[in-house]
């Protein structure tokens, strides 16, 4: 076949397409693009229907082309819009529910409890393997939570996500549950031992959160003192567990995993309050090694944001723990740190990544500087794919993809520093450089001018605010006497004196590239803009120079008058 087509493919490959397109796409838009496509659209018997968003239209075509016995998934959805409801009553209009013998998976969302009950009084499910009921109306109140139970149990159904705040606390499982996989939303630990001791066949449970309460608190000494009682046949069965929103201390976390011996799989997800022990590594290594002797996969996800004033912790000392072989060689985890560029934001995690991007991973636009258990060196990444690598001198680069880079309000280390300006030496593409309040010191000013001297890209600099001072002026403007491709700096609030303002006018004897200087908000008084108007004389260059809210005066002004009447 000399010029194959779209056609051509293998019936199989077709309806592996299929299984991720929407009903209304299968059955009203490829199906009537040509005769083949009509005939495998019309053979199709695995469709999955979503009342969320289909049009009342489309969902009377569909209606008249496949048959219910077609579908193995039915979500049934209500959003705010009144209109669904209206949906709903559509849809009952147009198929007979007992004709839906083949589903595989039913779905409610914010739906009442009397339509999910009419669903589960009326709907075969032989053959349902999973049921979903989430955030109903009236929190499934009364009948409809017996209906779900009873269905469980006569269908032998052995997946059902019921996300219900304080569902629990209205359930009463029946006996012989053959559950297997349960998602709930939040729940106390006292609640949490009745599902490990009440399903005995559970082997996969996802909470958003297991909560400590005041009872659960007032008992835990007693039960703490009973843990190996509780070590019972009951608790032995489950074998992942995913903690996706918990908020609890690292003694919860100990206490929780206390009942559940044979897990092979743990998830927790946490954004914290506090940059605690969870944070810990040493703390997860003797946790996980005296509570969890069977686990093959740990996925954790930490995140934590500080406020502008407070020390940021260093990731080489978050990481370190993780680089036992405890992690490297037996659990084979594999952990990173990292931090906003941009905000205070600090972030633990295995890899691959466990949390979405509403739980603190992205933040769209900026970057992120990284470090890995299993990497001796740090990387700087775009959130959107490209990244900077630098460890030691001999080996840094920064890739040809990244133009602009942006470090604001954060307590970066020297020792990342450090490897980020050798990197700067070796740059070809980094075109606008910011490292705006990060506490830059006399050493790492000495490091960066070192960087920028050599440097052949770097156009814009900004480094306000970082209180550095005349020490610091003096290191920046030797670099200015041999930078010959700098046009923007700013070095505003920095609290550069006279003596800075001396050295800085020295360089700018020899600079031929600087446009535009912004020493706004430091200490310079007359003295200094005297030393930048003698320098400014023989320059022709510099087209903008801001002074605002330096501590000239009338004198000063004066200078400035003079430079501008003379100025071409």
């Amino acid at each position: 076949m000399s010029n194959p087509t779209l056609l051509d493919l293998p019936l199989e490959l077709f309806h592996g397409i299929f299984e991720h397109l929407d009903t209304e796409t299968i059955a009203i838009s490829v199906r009537c693009v040509c005769k083949k496509l009509f005939n495998i659209a019309n053979n199709y018997d695995k469709f999955k229907l979503s009342l969320a968003r289909i049009y009342g239209s489309d969902l009377v075509s569909i209606s008249r082309i496949v048959e219910p016995v077609n579908f193995v998934s039915l979500a049934i959805y209500v959003y705010s819009d009144y209109h669904q409801y209206g949906k709903i009553n559509l849809f009952l209009s147009l198929f007979k529910l007992n004709s839906f013998t083949q589903l595989r998976s039913l779905y409610f969302y914010s739906t009442s409890g009397d339509t999910v009950e009419l669903f589960l009084q009326q709907v075969p499910l032989g053959n349902l393997g999973l049921l979903s009921i989430i955030n109903t109306r009236d929190g499934i109140l009364g009948r409809a939570i017996k209906q779900t139970l009873q269905s469980v149990v006569q269908f032998n159904i052995p997946k059902l996500q019921i996300y219900e705040p304080k569902c629990l606390e209205r359930i009463n499982w029946p006996a012989q549950c053959p559950l297997e996989y349960l998602m709930l939303a939040d729940c106390s630990f006292s609640q949490y031992r009745s599902v490990l001791s009440e399903l005995s066949n559970l082997r996969m449970l996802i909470v958003d959160n297991i909560k400590m309460t005041d009872k659960d608190l007032k008992t835990q000494e007693e039960f703490s003192i009973s843990q190996n009682a509780a070590k019972t046949q009951d608790c032995q069965h489950l074998t992942s567990l995913s903690i996706v929103k918990f908020d609890g201390t690292m003694e919860d976390i100990e206490l929780i995993l206390s009942l559940t011996p044979s897990l092979t799989r743990l998830r927790l997800i946490s954004c914290r309050k506090k940059f605690d022990s969870t944070f810990d590594g040493s703390t997860w290594e003797r946790t996980i090694g005296s509570k969890l002797p069977l686990l093959k996969n740990f996925e954790l996800f930490l995140s934590h944001e500080f406020w502008r004033d407070v020390k940021f912790p260093l990731l080489c000392e978050i990481i370190a723990p993780f680089q036992s072989t405890f992690w490297l060689n037996q659990k084979h985890c594999n952990f990173s740190a990292d931090y906003d560029l941009w905000n205070p934001i600090i972030r633990l995690y295995t890899t691959p990544i466990c949390a979405t991007n509403d739980q603190h991973y992205y933040s769209s636009g900026y970057f992120k500087c990284v470090l890995s258990s299993k990497e001796s060196r740090y990387s700087i990444t775009q959130n959107q794919g490209c990244s900077v690598h630098f460890s030691d001198y001999s080996k840094t680069a920064l890739v040809q993809t990244i133009t602009t880079l942006s470090i604001k309000e954060i307590k970066v280390g020297s020792n990342e520093m450090k490897h980020l300006y050798s990197a700067l030496e070796k740059n070809t593409t980094i075109e606008d450089l910011a490292l705006r309040d990060i506490k830059l010191d006399n050493n790492g000013l000495k490091s960066l001018a070192h960087a920028l001297s050599v440097n052949k890209t770097i156009i814009k600099l900004n480094i306000s605010s970082n209180r550095f001072g005349d020490d610091g002026m003096k290191h920046l403007a030797e670099a200015l006497h041999n930078n010959t491709t700098m046009t923007m700096l700013n070095i505003s609030y920095n609290n550069v004196g006279d003596d800075g303002a001396r050295d800085l006018a020295n360089a700018l004897y020899n600079n031929k590239t600087l446009t535009n200087l912004n020493l706004s908000g430091n200490d310079i008084t007359n003295i200094g803009v005297e030393h930048l108007f003698v320098a400014l004389q023989d320059n022709s260059t510099l087209k903008v120079l801001e002074l605002g809210s330096c501590k000239t005066g009338h004198k000063g002004a004066m200078h400035l008058a003079c430079l501008l009447r003379t100025n071409q």
